[in-house]
């Protein structure tokens, strides 16, 4: 496990680059959300609400934070469903969501959490 939570902190302090075509939007440092998504969910008819958040945010420039899409859960981290969104808010609590209906939903728990840590 702390293997796993130093490497999530580098990666928030090393973020990957982003590819080619992204905007100065997404190369600004941003909070990381990891997206555990069902492991079959590519396939035709598998989990629905993965295949939207994936069609969602894979070119939301301006969403307030980077998705890592597909991330493999820590050991020991509990969720009941698909997809589940992982990050930590400012003050490094862990916060999650679980399942997926559209960016509006996702952006009222996300200010709202925020509004909660004093941004």
């Amino acid at each position: 496990l702390r293997a796993r939570v130093a490497a999530a902190i580098a990666l928030t302090r090393n973020p990957p680059a982003p590819g080619p075509a992204a905007s100065a939007v997404t190369n600004e440092r941003k909070p990381i959300v990891f997206v555990y998504l069902s492991p079959d969910w590519k396939k035709k008819n598998a989990c629905p609400p993965c295949k939207r958040l994936v069609a969602d945010v894979e070119n939301w420039t301006a969403a307030p934070c980077r998705f890592i899409l597909d991330a493999k859960p820590p050991d020991g981290f509990d969720f009941d469903g698909y997809p589940c969104l992982h990050w930590n808010d400012r003050r490094g609590t862990g916060r999650k969501i679980e399942g997926w209906t559209n960016r509006a939903d996702f952006l009222a728990t996300w200010n709202a959490t925020e509004a909660a840590n004093g941004a």
